[in-house]
This record gives C-alpha cells, sequence and structure tokens, in this order.
C-alpha cells in the first residue's frame, strides 16, 4: 500500500517485570496490586524517544493522544 507516512506508527513496546522487593527481615512484602512491579517503555524507532510507564493505563493513554483520541478511557 502507497499510503503517506502520517497513517501509520511504529512503536516498539517491551514490557518487563521488576523482581518483588524484599523486606528487610526477609518477607515479601503485601500481595502486590496488579500493575504493580511491571514497568513498561514505549520507543519511537525513527526518533529514538523512549518513554516508560508503571502502569498500562498510563500507556495506553499516552497511545490514545499519540493517535489524535485525547483520553477516552
Amino acid at each position: 500500500m502507497n499510503r503517506p507516512a502520517s497513517y501509520y506508527r511504529i512503536y516498539l513496546l517491551t514490557v518487563c517485570k521488576e523482581a518483588a522487593q524484599a523486606a528487610p527481615d526477609g518477607e515479601t512484602g503485601p500481595e502486590p496490586s496488579q500493575d504493580s512491579g511491571w514497568r513498561f517503555f514505549l520507543e519511537d524507532p525513527r526518533t529514538g524517544q523512549r518513554r516508560g510507564f508503571t502502569n498500562a493505563v498510563d500507556l495506553v493513554a499516552i497511545l490514545l493522544t499519540e493517535l489524535g483520541h485525547g483520553h477516552e478511557l
């Protein structure tokens, strides 16, 4: 397809889970929330701009904004 560049975006999404932090006495803390411990990184390969997020809601909000949909969550 021959579409102008404005019709598509390319992003590299990296998702990683951080190791649980142990309490000083060696016990693990309380059960983490659903998004706790997950990290999201969104990179634009054209510009090299990389942004980090600590939850999926913020990640999706930025994607919606980038695509011109505003915050429709």
